[in-house]
């Protein structure tokens, strides 16, 4: 694979050691790295993307040290020159927590900006696959023309250029050169990324075009996807083809920043990789969260995320390709029928259900990168594809109505009744790898799932398994609602969120039961990923444990993800 190239800041964060509190109580600061395209950088080479910098570092102990841990971490740093005329590096002091966070940067006369045209080799650039601009690095000169001549360089050898508008206004003279600087560069950008605030800068053009606006003359200009980053409700992606919606995975934050350079990263990893749009943009959505959910931002673990999950509604006659490189999945009609092929298999008529509520769900598995297509043959289906992340390689199969191995345990009296259908559990033993999937429901309306409380991630056998777990929810009727709960092991309390027809949440730690309202059916299609194996093994809290005793039929239900 070929390298990518990143450009701009590479520097030194200090956060505090004192989570939630304001500045004036902080007693320690923690050492850590950034600016955007360093983060990028060190992202894309955890990710397995071989990774360049482009930029200029202060001669001293704090861009020694910038250049060590990029060396460290794998990153190239031949494209980096040393600044001799005393320019220090950039420098950002930050409090850390989740709200009304706040971050000082010290920036005037930075060594990153210093970087000047002579010092951009075009043999450095010449073999890359992509080059990754940042906006801050075009606010002022000489870094402005270091950057141009670099996009110039990059299109003239034919290289992709990857443009994030990374909009910081303090850097900046005025609206009006940011809006022309940024309107410049898009028009030669093959990716561009940003969110509503920083696309909104463009609006300083001459006649102040708006934001829909905007957007269309970006891909007017020839920009190939333009992805728009809005946060906790997710992102959106602009192609040509069309536009694709990615919701945001719900996490307990610890600071509001590095999201986009993570996100940033897994896209650029799938761009490069010639992953689908739909799966680099949940996997980007992955590493954004884990990213906001840790201390700092480059030093962040932002490998790819074990557990993928997509949705794909199909009209009769259409088709939907499907490719994943490093996962193994399953396609599960849970509406209507569909016909797939995967490899040299062909699987016809596949689903014979009108809604979820009844009959067994319909599947096939799909082994890591190998194409599927799947074909609508009702009217309508929707078709769930949940996949593991896997290095190893298996056969196709179909995994019918009657494979679908049922158990129900609980009672009315402890509120615990429920029904599990293993579409892909024993019944895959030695034909799949880590990735077990299931329908679960719960029995009646309202009532307890996920009880007593467990976990499973942390790797101590025999008494617990590390498994990460995504859940998708429906309510019967669909205006129904319940709760998902997270709590860490040690906290009193934790996370507790409103779940709705159609929420989704990636479970990757703590004790997770969630719960249906009085009146309301629930049901959730769930997708578990084991690190070392399939056999789950929960760890039912210790106040709690007790209750195992009490529901009817739950070690039964406990043995069948063994």
């Amino acid at each position: 694979m070929k390298r990518v190239i990143c450009i701009g800041r590479a520097g030194v964060d200090f956060y505090a050691a004192e989570e939630g509190v304001p500045f004036e109580l902080v007693r320690t600061l923690r050492k850590s790295f950034g600016g955007s395209p360093l983060n990028i950088a060190v992202g894309l080479k955890r990710l397995g993307v071989p990774a360049g910098f482009i930029g200029k570092v202060s001669d001293d102990m704090i861009g020694h040290s910038v250049l060590h841990f990029l060396k460290a971490e794998g990153v190239n740093t031949d494209g980096i020159r040393i600044d001799k005329a005393g320019n220090l590096n950039g420098i950002a002091v930050t409090e850390t927590r989740p709200e009304n966070c706040r971050v000082v940067i010290y920036r005037t006369g930075a060594a990153d900006l210093s970087l000047c045209p002579a010092d951009i080799d075009p043999e450095y650039i010449r073999p890359a696959g992509m080059l990754v601009v940042s906006g801050t690095a075009l606010s002022v000169e000489p870094s402005r023309s270091a950057v141009m001549k670099s996009i110039d360089i990059a299109r003239a050898f034919g290289i992709s250029v990857f443009t994030d508008l990374d909009y910081r206004p303090y850097s900046w003279v005025n609206p009006q050169e940011t809006a022309r600087v940024y309107w410049e560069v898009i028009q030669k950008s093959d990716y561009l990324t940003g969110n509503t605030e920083e696309f909104n800068c463009l609006s300083a053009l001459p006649g102040n075009p708006t934001a829909e606006s905007i957007i269309g003359s970006c891909m007017r200009a020839g920009v190939k996807m333009l992805i728009l980053k809005k946060g906790a409700e997710g992102s959106q992606a602009y192609t040509r083809t069309g536009v694709i919606t990615q919701g945001a995975y719900l996490v307990k934050t610890r600071k509001p920043f590095g999201a986009g350079d993570a996100f940033a990263a897994s896209l650029i990893e799938g761009i490069m990789n010639g992953r689908d749009t739909k799966q680099s943009l949940s996997n980007g959505a992955a590493t954004a969260a884990m990213v906001v959910a840790d201390f700092g931002c480059a030093e962040c673990d932002q490998t790819l995320p074990w557990v993928y999950f997509n949705r794909i509604f199909l009209k009769k006659g259409e088709t939907y390709r499907s490719r994943l490189r490093k996962y193994e999945s399953v396609a599960v009609v849970a509406t209507g029928t569909v016909s797939v092929s995967a490899g040299k298999q062909a699987y016809e008529n596949l689903g014979k259900r009108a809604g979820i509520w009844e009959g067994n769900a319909e599947s096939v598995y799909i082994p890591s990168d190998m194409e599927a297509i799947i074909t609508g043959i009702a009217e309508k289906s929707e078709v769930f594809i949940a996949g593991g992340i896997t290095d190893k390689q298996y056969q196709p199969f179909a995994i019918r109505a009657e494979d679908v191995e049922q158990i129900q345990y609980g009672s009315d009296e402890t509120k615990t009744h429920r029904k599990i259908k293993h579409i892909l559990g024993k019944n895959a033993n030695g034909r799949a790898g880590n990735l077990l999937v299931s329908e679960l429901f719960t029995v009646g309306a309202g009532g307890w799932s996920g009880f007593p409380p467990h976990k499973h991630d942390t790797e101590r056998p025999p008494i617990e398994n590390r498994f990460e777990e995504a859940y998708h929810f429906r309510f019967n009727p669909d205006h129904g609602f319940g709760a998902q709960f997270c709590t860490q092991e040690g906290e009193e309390s934790g996370a507790v969120h409103h779940v709705r027809n159609g929420s989704t949440y990636l479970i990757d730690y703590g004790y997770h039961p969630s719960v249906a309202a009085p009146g309301y059916e629930m049901y959730y299609f769930t997708i578990i990923v084991g690190q070392n194996g399939r056999s789950l093994v929960q760890y039912f809290h210790p106040d709690h444990a007790y209750q195992v005793e009490t529901i009817p039929g739950i070690k039964d239900m406990i043995a069948g993800f063994k």
